[in-house]
């Protein structure tokens, strides 16, 4: 069986916009939609996060960071910060924090690192339409739903197992 790499967006994918606004309530912090998703300590939405994790945990996957918190904190406290708030398994790096689109810079992560069977989950369609379908999960509006669902972790598992086997 092939190792799987997961790059891995984080808005819209393990929390979404009602999420943090009621964790930002329950710190008493006011809720304005301008508020950058990394600055609070808000955690992820808790069927997202075990729908992620459940992936993560089923086929091993290495994880990528494709999200722009790379951009916010140094890659240490940046798995700390994740694994803190519930997300399990092997954070292996950041794609770069070049002027690069999200494409471009899992693009240049796989080339570098000779990445073999990978998946990608995004939020954001601009970000993984180059890539063929069979290496993505797309979840539409997740930062305005409800990010990563069971619907979405069964694609994975299917596009995976084709990807591995």
């Amino acid at each position: 069986m092939k190792k799987i790499t997961l790059f891995l967006d984080i808005d819209g994918v393990l929390n979404n916009r009602e999420q943090l606004r009621q964790d930002l309530e329950k710190l008493n912090f006011p809720w304005h939609e301008s508020i950058p998703k990394t600055s609070s300590n808000a955690g992820f939405y808790p069927p997202s996060l075990g729908y992620v994790n459940e992936y993560i945990e089923r086929f091993n996957a290495d994880i990528v960071i494709s999200s722009s918190w790379k951009n916010y904190f140094e890659l240490e406290k940046l798995k700390k910060k994740l694994h803190d708030n519930g997300l399990v398994g092997n954070i292996v790096g950041c794609t770069s924090s070049s002027s690069l689109n999200r494409a471009a810079e899992i693009f240049e992560y796989g080339n570098r690192n000779q990445i073999g069977a990978f998946m990608i989950f995004e939020d954001a369609e601009k970000s993984i339409k180059n890539f063929p379908e069979k290496n993505w999960v797309f979840v539409e509006d997740g930062w305005i739903n409800s990010g990563f669902e069971f619907k979405h972790l069964n694609e994975a598992i299917e596009k995976t197992e084709k990807l591995i086997l």
